[in-house]
Parts: C-alpha cells; structure tokens; sequence
C-alpha cells in the first residue's frame, strides 16, 4: 500500500470518528470498574469480582502496602 492510500485511509477513518462523536455514538474503552448500559450511559460495572479487586488495589495503597 502506498504512502497517499494509507494517508487516505486514515483521513477516512479519523473523519469516521469525527462523525460518530459529533452522533453522540462514539463508545471508547472506559476504566476499569465502568461499563455502558444499553442506553449509552456509563455505569458502574455489575460485576461484584471487579468491585472486590478495585477496593483491594486502592486499600493497599492506601496502607503504604504498595
């Protein structure tokens, strides 16, 4: 593929993005500990494991543990 092809491409898919940002559509990868509803809005995540793991992390740093 030539250098102006993946010029293009890029353009193509930057603009892409652009458009479904300016929809209101653009999901991207969220922190752990949060998740999309079906509706697009951001919640916490349902799973009890990563609730666990998130509260261990943040109170052995908070013990000077780390």
């Amino acid at each position: 593929m030539s250098e102006a092809e993946l010029h293009v491409l890029h353009a193509r898919l930057q603009g892409g993005l652009r458009n479904k940002a300016r929809r209101g559509e653009l999901e991207l990868p969220l922190p752990i500990g949060l998740t999309y509803h079906p509706n697009g809005s951001v919640v916490l995540d349902p799973d009890q494991q990563i609730h666990a793991s998130l509260r261990l992390l943040f109170d052995t740093y908070c013990h000077g543990a780390a």
